[in-house]
C-alpha cells in the first residue's frame, strides 16, 4: 500500500500516517480506524503548533481523498466511511478533554472544518441516514465539536427528512431503538437543537420537523426506559412551542425566579474555576452545582459547600468584571437586545451587593444608579425598578395562565383519545367477527397490550397510525380516492374527526390565551409603557454605563472565600469523587442528562409533589438513574403513591428505596413498610436515611484513603454489606416491633455502630494503621449484665478508662494541664465505679465493638428512685464527629423514658456543658466540693423529663444568656447567672462557692457553657427548682 495523502508543506515535519499503519491489525475496519486515529493526531499536533492544514497537494477536497483511500486501500464500503471517521473523532476529542487539553481543540476543529466539513456533502453525509442521527448527536454533545455538527449537519437532517417520507422516519426510529440509553438521549437532545434551527427556514422545513416529532414519539412509545421517555417528553414539549407565533420568547426554557436568585448568589460569593462561558449556575445535587450553556444543558460541574455559602458575603469577583466587559462588548453590536430585568438584577446582585456586603433593596439600587448616571433622576430609576417588577409579575401570571389553559386542553383531548381507543377496539372486534381484519397482527397485539396496561397514549398512538395507514391505502397514486370499504371509511372518518377536534381545541386554547394576554397587557398598560420608555434610555447608554461600572468594580474587586473547581461534564463518569469505581457503571455517565434543569423538573414532577432530587447525594442519584432506566411501571407507580401520601418525608422514603439498588424484593419491602405505617413511618425512614448517607460517606472515605490497600470489588462488597445489614435490621424490626419508635431505636443502634466505625477509620488513617474490611461485618452493640461481662472485656474497658482519665482530651488546649490534673485525681473513683458495676447482675453495661475490639461503653445501675448513669468512655482512637454525644443521646434517652436518671460530672470537663443543656436533658441539683474524697468538685446531675422541660433557660440561645448576664435587671425573678474563667484559680473557687450558695437557696443549674466556644469563660444559669428536682 502506498502513501495515502500529503497534507502539504505545513505538515512536512509531522509523521504522515500511511495505509501500512494498520496492516498488523485484524480486519479492514480496525485498520481504517487506526489510520483515522493517526490522521487526527497528525492534524491535532499541527494545529497546536499554530499551523493551518491545507488540502492535499493534488488540490482535491480532502474528503474525496479519504473516500478513495478507504475504498481502495482498506476496502471500506462508502456508507461506513463517515461512521468510522466520526466515531474516532468523537472518541479522540473526549480523550483530549479528559486529559485536560480541551483548550487545544479549537484550532484543531477549525482545521478539521476546512478539511472535512466545509464542503457539501461533508463527512457526516457519508453513511446510512439512520446512522447519521447517532453520529451527529455524539458530536453535538461535545461543545468543542459543535461548530462541525451544529450549524450544518443537524440542520441537514431536518432538511433531508422534509424531502423524505414517513417510512424513512420509521426506519430511523427502528435503528435508534437498538441504541443504548445514553446514545438515544443524546439523539433526542440533538433533535431539540435541530428542530429549533429548522423553524427559521419556514415552510421548507416543516415536514422535516413533523417527522422529527414522529421519530421522538415512536421512541417514547417503544423504548423500555423511563429516563428516555422523560427526554422524549421534554423534546416534544419543545417542538410544540416551535409553532407559537412568539417562538423566540417561548421556545427557550425559562428559569424560575428562585433559580435565578440562587445562581446570582453563587456567582457573587463563589469563585468558579475556570469561569464558565455562560454565567448561570444551577443546584443539581446535595453538594453539587453545574454551569449551564445557553441551551440550559450542563457543561461543567463541581462541589459547593452550601453551609459556607449561607454565611458568605457577596464580593465583586473577577468573574463579575469579566461578564461586565462582555456585556459592554455585546452592547456595541447592532443586533444587541437590551434586557432591562437582567441588567438590573446583575447590578443589584453582582455589583452593588459586592460593594455593600449585603443584598441591596430597591431604594439602595435606585440611589446607586442615580448617583453614578445623571441621564435619569433618582425618581426615574426608582420608577424603572418598580415597573420592571410589575412586568416580571405580569409575565409570571401569563405563564401560569398558559399552563392552566394547556392543561385544560390536554384533559379535553385525553378524553377524546380515550373514546377513540375504545372505538378502535370495538371496530377491531367487529372486523374479527366479520373476518375482515387485515391489519398486521404485531400492530394489533401492541394496541391490545397498551390498552390492557391502561397506557392511553401508547394505545391511541398505535390506533391513530393504523387508521392513517388504512387511509393512505385508499388513495390512488394521483391522490384521487379509491372506492373505500364501508367499515374502513367509517374508521378513517372517525379518526379524521378526532384530529379535527384535537386541532380545534388547541387553536381555541391559543385564542383564549391571546385574549387573556391582551387583558393583562391592558391592565398593566401604564407600567409597560413607562418601563419601555425608561428601558430605551438605559439601553442606548449601556456601553458608557458598563465603562463606569467597570471602573467602580475594579476599585473594589475582592476574592470570594470559597472556590468551586469545575470539571467537564463529559468526564463525569471517570471522576473518582463522583464514581469511585473508575468508569464502571454506565449510569454515572447519565448524570450529565439528569443534571439538566428540564430533566430535574421532569423527574421531580413524575415522582410527585414534595420530592426534590437535588436534595439527594450523587450516590443516591445514580441509584435513581438505574431505577429510571429499568423500573417496571408497577413498581414506579407504587413508589410514587407512597411518596405522594407522605410528602413531608418523601426524601427519606426515596433514599431508603434507592439504597436497595437492583434488589427489587427489598425495594418492595420498603414500599410496604411505608404503606403499612403511613405517616407514623417518618421517624423510621429518617433514621434509615441517616444510615444510607453514613454508609455513602464511609465508602467515599475508604475509596479516598485506602484504595491502595483494597481493590474496588472489596470496598464495594464491604460497604454494600453495611447497607444490607441496615436493610435487614429495618425489615426485621418492622416484623417484630409494635411501635415505630421501637424500629427507630434499633436503627439508631446501628447508626451509632456505623458512626463509631467511621471514626475508627479516620483514626486508622491518621495513625497509619491497617484496617480489615472483613471486620466491618462484625460491628455490634452488646447489652450485658455486670456479672456477665467477660474477663477480656473487663480488662479492655478498664484499660480504655485509664487511658482516657490519665490525660486531657485535647492536649493542645490552654486548659489542658488543669483538666489533666483533675481527671487523674478522679481516675481511682472511675475505676472503682466500673469494678463495682461488674459485681452486680442488675447493673447493665452497653458495649460497642468493631472487629471484636471495644470502642465505647457505658453503665446503668438500678438505684432507688431511678437509674444511675456512669462509666461512659469512648476509645480515644474512635473519637470525633460528636460520637460520644450521639451514643449518650441514644442510650440515655432510652432510659429517660423509664424514669429519672442520675449522674455526676466535673465542672472542668467540657462534656458537662452537653449534659447540662436542653440536648443533654440533665440539670445540676447540687455540687460536692470533695467528690468521693478525690479533692475535686463534682456536679450532682438528674434528668427528669417531666420536670426539666419546665426550665426556660435550658434551651435559651447562649448569646441571649450572655447579654442578660451583663444586664441582670432583665432577668426573671429568682434567676441568677454566674460567669467565671476556669483558668484563673481564684475565679474558679469563687464560682464553686457561689454555686453552693445558689443550691442552698433551693435552685438548680439549668445551663452551663463556654461562650464563645473557644473562650475560657464559662456561664452557669440557676433557676428555682421544680419540686421533683430538689435534692434530698
Amino acid at each position: 500500500m502506498g502513501e495515502p495523502k500529503d497534507l502539504g508543506k505545513e505538515l512536512e515535519t509531522a509523521d504522515n500516517p500511511t495505509a501500512e499503519t494498520g496492516e498488523s491489525l485484524g480486519n479492514p475496519e480496525d485498520q481504517f480506524r487506526d489510520y483515522c486515529r493517526n490522521h487526527l493526531e497528525q492534524i491535532f499536533d499541527a494545529s497546536i503548533r499554530g499551523r493551518s492544514v491545507r488540502e492535499s497537494s493534488e488540490h482535491r477536497p480532502e474528503i474525496w481523498v479519504l473516500e478513495e483511500l478507504a475504498e481502495q486501500d482498506f476496502k471500506i464500503p462508502n456508507y461506513q466511511i463517515g461512521r468510522i471517521f466520526l466515531e474516532e473523532l468523537t472518541q479522540f476529542s473526549l480523550e483530549k478533554i479528559r486529559e485536560g487539553q480541551a483548550d487545544k481543540l479549537q484550532p484543531f476543529v477549525a482545521n478539521l472544518y476546512d478539511l472535512y466539513f466545509s464542503s457539501s456533502p461533508n463527512i457526516s453525509n457519508y453513511g446510512r441516514f439512520s446512522e447519521r442521527f447517532r453520529l451527529v448527536a455524539k458530536m453535538i454533545s461535545i461543545p468543542e465539536l459543535r461548530p462541525l455538527a451544529g450549524s450544518n449537519s443537524a440542520l441537514e437532517l431536518v432538511n433531508d427528512l422534509a424531502f423524505g417520507s414517513d417510512e424513512l422516519a420509521r426506519d430511523v426510529s427502528e435503528h435508534l431503538l437498538g441504541l443504548s440509553v445514553g446514545e438515544v438521549i443524546a439523539v433526542i437532545q440533538m433533535i431539540r437543537s435541530a428542530t429549533a434551527q429548522g423553524i427559521s427556514q419556514g415552510e421548507f422545513a416543516f415536514d422535516g420537523i413533523d417527522r422529527m416529532s414522529m421519530i421522538v414519539s415512536q421512541i417514547r412509545e417503544n423504548y423500555p426506559s423511563r429516563l428516555v421517555k422523560y427526554s422524549c417528553d421534554i423534546c416534544l414539549e419543545q417542538i410544540a412551542k416551535l409553532w407559537n407565533e412568539d417562538y423566540s420568547q417561548n421556545s427557550r426554557e425559562v428559569e424560575s425566579r428562585e433559580e435565578v436568585e440562587l445562581s446570582e448568589q453563587i456567582l457573587s460569593r463563589v469563585r468558579l474555576d475556570p469561569p464558565p462561558p455562560h454565567p448561570f449556575v444551577a443546584h443539581v445535587a446535595q453538594d453539587t452545582v453545574v454551569a449551564l450553556d445557553r441551551n440550559n444543558l450542563p457543561t461543567s460541574y463541581g462541589k459547593l459547600d452550601f453551609e459556607t455559602l449561607k454565611t458568605a458575603e457577596p464580593v465583586i469577583s473577577a468573574q463579575t468584571i469579566s461578564e461586565l466587559e462582555k456585556m459592554r462588548t455585546v452592547s456595541l453590536s447592532e443586533t444587541f437586545h437590551f434586557d432591562t430585568h437582567n441588567f438590573l438584577e446583575f447590578v443589584r446582585a453582582r455589583i452593588l451587593a459586592g460593594m455593600l456586603g449585603h443584598e441591596p433593596n430597591n431604594s439602595e439600587l435606585a440611589d446607586f444608579l442615580s448617583q453614578n448616571f445623571k441621564f435619569l433622576s433618582a425618581k426615574d430609576f426608582a420608577e424603572l425598578i418598580r415597573t420592571d417588577e410589575g412586568v416580571q409579575t405580569a409575565r409570571e401570571i401569563a405563564s401560569l395562565e398558559r399552563a392552566r389553559i394547556n392543561q385544560e386542553v390536554s384533559d379535553k383531548n385525553e378524553e377524546i383519545s380515550r373514546h377513540a381507543v375504545q372505538f378502535f377496539s370495538d371496530w377491531l372486534d367487529e372486523m374479527d367477527a366479520k373476518g375482515k381484519n387485515q391489519l398486521h397482527s404485531f400492530d394489533v397485539g401492541k394496541f391490545r397490550k397498551y390498552q390492557k396496561e391502561g397506557n392511553l397514549e401508547g394505545a391511541f398512538s398505535v390506533a391513530h397510525n393504523m387508521a392513517g395507514i388504512l387511509a393512505s391505502l385508499s388513495e390512488n397514486l394521483d391522490g384521487s380516492q379509491r372506492v373505500q370499504d364501508e367499515d374502513v371509511a367509517r374508521l378513517t372518518a372517525y379518526f379524521q374527526e378526532v384530529d379535527r377536534q384535537h386541532t380545534k381545541n388547541w387553536r381555541q386554547a391559543e385564542s383564549s390565551f391571546r385574549l387573556k394576554l391582551s387583558v393583562l397587557e391592558k391592565l398593566h398598560e401604564k407600567d409597560l409603557s413607562s418601563n419601555a420608555r425608561l428601558s430605551t434610555e438605559v439601553g442606548k447608554r449601556l456601553p458608557e454605563i458598563c465603562t463606569v461600572l467597570l471602573e467602580r468594580c475594579q476599585q473594589t474587586q475582592a476574592e470570594p472565600t470559597q472556590t468551586v473547581h469545575l470539571k467537564r461534564i463529559e468526564a463525569v463518569d471517570l471522576d473518582k469523587d463522583v464514581n469511585p469505581w473508575g468508569g464502571q457503571g454506565e449510569e454515572y455517565a447519565y448524570l450529565r442528562f439528569l443534571w439538566a434543569p428540564a430533566m430535574i423538573k421532569k423527574v421531580n414532577f413524575e415522582l410527585g409533589e414534595g420530592v426534590d432530587i437535588t436534595e439527594l447525594n450523587v450516590s443516591s442519584q445514580v441509584q435513581l438513574l438505574r431505577f429510571l432506566t429499568s423500573a417496571p411501571d408497577e413498581t414506579f407507580d407504587q413508589l410514587r403513591g407512597v411518596l405522594g401520601q407522605n410528602r413531608e418525608f418523601g426524601k427519606q422514603i426515596l433514599q431508603s428505596f434507592l439504597s436497595c439498588g437492583e434488589d427489587r424484593e427489598y425495594g418492595n419491602k420498603i414500599i410496604e413498610i411505608a404503606k403499612t405505617l403511613g405517616s407514623e413511618s417518618r421517624l423510621v425512614f429518617e433514621k434509615y436515611a441517616e444510615i444510607v448517607e453514613l454508609v455513602s460517606d464511609i465508602e467515599g472515605f475508604i475509596q479516598d484513603n485506602f484504595s491502595r490497600e483494597f481493590d474496588q470489588a472489596e470496598i464495594r462488597s464491604a460497604t454494600q454489606g453495611l447497607l444490607k445489614r441496615g436493610r435487614d435490621i429495618l425489615v426485621m424490626a418492622c416484623q417484630i416491633a409494635d411501635f415505630p419508635e421501637e424500629i427507630a431505636a434499633r436503627l439508631q443502634d446501628y447508626n451509632i455502630i456505623l458512626l463509631t466505625f467511621s471514626e475508627a477509620l479516620k483514626a486508622a488513617r491518621r495513625s497509619g494503621a491497617m484496617i480489615e474490611l472483613e471486620g466491618i461485618k462484625n460491628l455490634v452493640t452488646e447489652r450485658v449484665p455486670g456479672t456477665e461481662v467477660s474477663e477480656n472485656d473487663r480488662h479492655e474497658m478498664l484499660a480504655i478508662a485509664k487511658s482516657n482519665w490519665s490525660k486531657a482530651p485535647n492536649p493542645s488546649a490552654p486548659e489542658a494541664e488543669i483538666v489533666r490534673s483533675t481527671m487523674q485525681h478522679l481516675l481511682p473513683e472511675v475505676e472503682r465505679g466500673i469494678r463495682e458495676g461488674f459485681s452486680k447482675s442488675d447493673n447493665e453495661f452497653v458495649i460497642i465493638k468493631i472487629q471484636g475490639k471495644i470502642v465505647a461503653f457505658l453503665r446503668f445501675d438500678k438505684v432507688e428512685g431511678g437509674t444511675y448513669f456512669g462509666s461512659f468512655n469512648v476509645d480515644e482512637n474512635a473519637r470525633g464527629a460528636n460520637l460520644g454525644r450521639m451514643i449518650c443521646q441514644k442510650f440515655v434517652n432510652e432510659k429517660a423514658h423509664e424514669g429519672r436518671i442520675f449522674a455526676h460530672c466535673s465542672p472542668m470537663q467540657d462534656i458537662s456543658s452537653y449534659y447540662i443543656s436542653k440536648e443533654g436533658g440533665f440539670i445540676s441539683r447540687g455540687i460536692d466540693l470533695n467528690s468521693a474524697g478525690t479533692g475535686e468538685a463534682g456536679f450532682d446531675l438528674v434528668r427528669d423529663d417531666n420536670a426539666n422541660s419546665r426550665y426556660q433557660f435550658a434551651g435559651k440561645p447562649h448569646e441571649e444568656i450572655v447579654q442578660l448576664e451583663s444586664d441582670p435587671t432583665r432577668l426573671p425573678t429568682g434567676v441568677v447567672i454566674l460567669k467565671q474563667d476556669h483558668l484563673k484559680p481564684e475565679e474558679y473557687q469563687q464560682f464553686l462557692r457561689k454555686s453552693q450558695e445558689q443550691y442552698a437557696q433551693g435552685k438548680v443549674m439549668t445551663a452551663f457553657f463556654r461562650y464563645p466556644k473557644d473562650s475560657m469563660v464559662k456561664y452557669a444559669v440557676f433557676e428555682p427548682a421544680a419540686p421533683s428536682s430538689q435534692a434530698g
